[in-house]
C-alpha cells in the first residue's frame, strides 16, 4: 500500500468493484478517483485549491480519512537584502468524519511582500502561514516555517511539527526561509545569501509533488540563495511562489520582495 497521508483527503472503497456508498457520502472541492497500483482498491480525492472557507457535512460516518493540510508561504523581505519567506506549515494525518458534522475547509493565501502567508484548515487541523522574511536589520518573522532574516539579522522559528526555522544572515547575506523539512540555509560566506529549507514530497495523487519550500535569501550585491524544493522562484533567481503549493517567496534584487503561494487541503 502506497502512502496517500498527502496533499489531499481519500476516502477508501469497498472493495474491487467500483465506488462503495461510502464514497458518496461526502462531496466537495475538485474530486477525483485513484485506483491503487498495489490492491487495486478506488480512493476517492476531494482536493481545495480556492482560497477561502468552504463547509463539508459528510451524509454518513467516514472512518480514516487521509488528509494533508498546506498553509499559505510567506512573503520574502524586500530590498537588496531582505530574507526568504517561510514555508507555509505542512500537517498530514487520519480524521474520523461524523454524519451531520459540520466540517470547516479554509485555503490561506499567501502571503503579500513582507507579509505572513494566510492559515489553513481541515476541522480541528490548523496550518500555521509560513512567516515573513525580514528586512535589513529586522528578523524573519516565525510561521509554520519561519522566514530568513534580513541582513545582520536573525531568522523566525517554525512551528514545531509543521515546519521549521528561516536562517540567520551572515553579515549582508540574508537567510533563507524555512521548509516543510529542513530549516533555511545560513549563508555560507557573506557573499552568498542562504538557501530555502526543502519541503515535502508527495505521490497521493499519482504525480510526484514538491510543497511547502521555503524560499532563497535576496540577492542584491550577493549572490541570492537557492530556493528549496517546493518554494518560489526559480533557481538562484527571485520570484513569487506558485499557487497552491504554500511555497515561501525567494527575494529578489532591488525589488519590494515577492509573494508566497497559497496553500491547499
Amino acid at each position: 500500500m502506497r502512502d496517500r497521508s498527502r496533499v489531499s483527503q481519500y476516502i477508501a472503497t469497498a472493495g474491487l468493484s467500483g465506488l462503495s456508498r461510502k464514497q458518496n457520502a461526502l462531496s466537495g472541492g475538485s474530486e477525483s478517483l485513484i485506483e491503487d497500483s498495489v490492491t487495486r482498491a478506488l480512493y476517492k480525492v476531494h482536493t481545495f485549491t480556492t482560497v477561502g472557507t468552504v463547509y463539508l457535512t459528510p451524509t454518513s460516518n467516514i472512518d480514516a480519512v487521509e488528509y494533508v493540510v498546506v498553509a499559505g508561504g510567506g512573503g520574502s523581505g524586500g530590498s537588496a537584502a531582505g530574507g526568504g519567506g517561510g514555508a507555509g506549515g505542512y500537517l498530514f494525518g487520519r480524521m474520523n468524519l461524523i454524519a451531520g458534522t459540520t466540517y470547516t475547509v479554509t485555503v490561506g493565501d499567501g502571503g503579500a511582500p513582507g507579509s505572513n502567508g494566510g492559515n489553513s484548515v481541515f476541522g480541528s487541523v490548523t496550518a500555521i502561514g509560513g512567516g515573513k522574511g525580514g528586512l535589513s536589520g529586522v528578523a524573519g518573522s516565525a510561521g509554520g516555517s519561519g522566514g530568513g532574516g534580513g541582513a545582520n539579522a536573525n531568522g523566525g522559528a517554525g512551528t514545531a511539527g509543521q515546519g521549521f526555522a528561516g536562517s540567520n544572515a551572515s553579515g549582508n547575506a540574508s537567510g533563507g526561509g524555512g521548509g516543510a523539512t529542513t530549516a533555511g540555509k545560513t549563508p555560507a560566506t557573506s557573499n552568498n545569501s542562504g538557501n530555502g529549507g526543502t519541503g515535502a514530497n508527495s505521490n497521493i495523487n499519482g504525480v510526484d509533488t514538491w510543497r511547502a519550500g521555503g524560499g532563497g535569501g535576496t540577492g542584491g550585491a550577493y549572490t541570492a540563495g537557492q530556493v528549496g524544493l517546493g518554494g518560489g522562484g526559480t533557481y538562484y533567481v527571485g520570484g513569487n511562489a506558485a499557487a497552491n503549493t504554500g511555497g515561501g517567496a525567494s527575494g529578489g534584487n532591488g525589488t519590494s520582495g515577492y509573494s508566497g503561494g497559497s496553500g491547499i487541503v
